[in-house]
């Protein structure tokens, strides 16, 4: 797998690879959605995401039951990490397989859709709890990848350089 690769594309072969293969197309401003019955693919874009690797985010996996650890919460302790060990390390593990059950999303995403596997299917990627955010409150997948989207053109008919700054995945 190679790493740092950077991968471009234009709207134009996302609309035909989207048309080849039945999923509805639409692109507006800073977005380009594809999508059929089992996936929708947000691809977003920026002119601001410079010399940055491209985020994945991931919905639709399948569910995990945090009940159990939830049960473990004592008054005292409550949800904070480092009070109660067994139930620090039930959310451990419950965390462990919901990153699992993501990441086998975007596999079947890069086996399923072409568009993703050309941007992401020759790329490494790995799980960041700070991928969207510092403090965490977005986690997801960045790639090893600088993806552009490029011939984009604005409404004046005037050709822009865009990069990808994420896809989304949402497996219905």
């Amino acid at each position: 797998m190679a790493n740092n690769i950077t991968t471009a594309i234009s709207r134009d072969y996302v609309k035909d690879i989207a048309d080849l293969n039945g999923f509805e197309y639409v692109a507006k401003k800073g977005q380009v959605t594809i999508e059929n019955d089992e996936w929708k693919i947000y691809l977003v874009e920026s002119d601001e995401w410079k010399n940055r690797k491209l985020r994945v985010y991931v919905e639709g996996e399948e569910s995990v039951d945090f009940a159990e650890a939830y049960a473990m919460a004592t008054e005292e302790s409550g949800l904070r990490r480092g009070v109660n060990e067994a139930m620090d390390k039930k959310f451990d593990e419950l965390n462990r397989k919901v990153v699992k059950n993501q990441k086998a999303v975007i596999l079947e995403a890069i086996e399923s859709v072409d568009v993703v596997r050309n941007l992401i299917g020759s790329t490494k990627f790995g799980f960041w709890k700070t991928a969207g955010c510092s403090c965490g409150c977005s986690s997801g997948w960045i790639a090893d990848a600088y993806s552009k989207l490029k011939k984009v053109q604005d409404h004046t008919g005037y050709e822009l350089k865009k990069n990808l700054e994420a896809i989304h995945i949402i497996k219905k």
